[in-house]
Order: C-alpha cells, then sequence, then structure tokens
C-alpha cells in the first residue's frame, strides 16, 4: 500500500541519515531515525510505520519534527513528544517531604493537600496529592479502619485454627 508522496526538505542524504540510525544508541531516537532514512528512501510514511511497527500517527508526528527544524528537533522530544508538565516542587521539596511523611504526621490526602498549600505554596487536587505519593514511593500510612467490637483474641485464636474444626463439625 503507497500513501500520498512525500513532501519533505530534505537536509540530508539518504546515506547520511542511514549512518546516523546506524550510530544512535538513545533507543528513544534510533526508530526516528530509522523512519527518517527510509522516507529518504522512498518508502511511503504508511510504509515506513508498517516496517518499524508504529502506528502511522508517530511517523507522521516524527515527519511534522523534521519538517520543522530538522534532526535537531527530531532529538529534542522526549517521551513520544509528550513532555508532561514541570513538577509542583523542585527535588529538594520532595525530598523534604518524604521525609516529614515518613514520620506519620499526616493521616490523609486532605490533611498532604492542606500542608503543600501552607508549606509548599502549591496547589493539589485530591487525585494529585495520590499521584505525589505514587511517585515518591510512599504506601498507606494508616490501618484500615477496625472495629470496636471487634474480638481480637477471639480472630487470633481463629487465624491459629482452634475455632474451624469445630465449626466444621458443626456444619
Amino acid at each position: 500500500m503507497r500513501g500520498r508522496p512525500l513532501n519533505i526538505e530534505w537536509h540530508e542524504d539518504a546515506a547520511t541519515l542511514k549512518h546516523l540510525y546506524q550510530q544512535e544508541t538513545d533507543q528513544e531516537i534510533r526508530p526516528r531515525l530509522h523512519a527518517l532514512w527510509l522516507a529518504r528512501e522512498g518508502h511511503s510514511l504508511v510504509e515506513v510505520a508498517t516496517l518499524l511497527a508504529v502506528h502511522y500517527n508517530t511517523v507522521l508526528r516524527w515527519a511534522a519534527w523534521y519538517r520543522k527544524a530538522g534532526l535537531p528537533e527530531v532529538r529534542l522530544h522526549r517521551n513520544g513528544g509528550r513532555q508532561g508538565r514541570p513538577a509542583k516542587l523542585s527535588s529538594e521539596q520532595q525530598l523534604r517531604l518524604h521525609d516529614e511523611l515518613d514520620q506519620a504526621l499526616f493521616h490523609t490526602a486532605a490533611q498532604i493537600k492542606q500542608h503543600l498549600a501552607t508549606q509548599y505554596q502549591v496547589e493539589y487536587r485530591r487525585s494529585g496529592v495520590y499521584s505525589l505519593l505514587r511517585r515518591l514511593k510512599i504506601g498507606k500510612k494508616v490501618p484500615r479502619p477496625h472495629s470496636v467490637k471487634a474480638d481480637d483474641q477471639a480472630q487470633e485464636t481463629w487465624k491459629k485454627g482452634a475455632n474451624r474444626a469445630a465449626c466444621r463439625a458443626a456444619g
């Protein structure tokens, strides 16, 4: 299947693109250079996408970057072009927050959210607080709720298997 003709003003010849592709060690940049080399050789973007086992829109994006500013633009983008938002907290602030969370000063996401607003002057939504905790590799600090009516001794006895035999015999 041939797509429409590719309209790119090339800055490198096919041999140069092939050499750059073969020498590239960055696993994110290498397929892009491979795609550009194949396109420069005369393959359609549809064929390039098929040969590289990537989505057609991905190859379109790489070609658009090349059209915009050549190879420097193609190399510039990270994570498939999605740069993400910059962190609201600096690395030092994240380390300090990690230490504060290790001290178990907070029990809920709302308390952490309030602390972030007052101490660091940054606003997070509740879901953002949970995302931040995941990035900082912080687990839940508070155990699950425990009923005041629960008989801890009876539960431990049950776990050890003392009452199970009696229940099986009765049932």
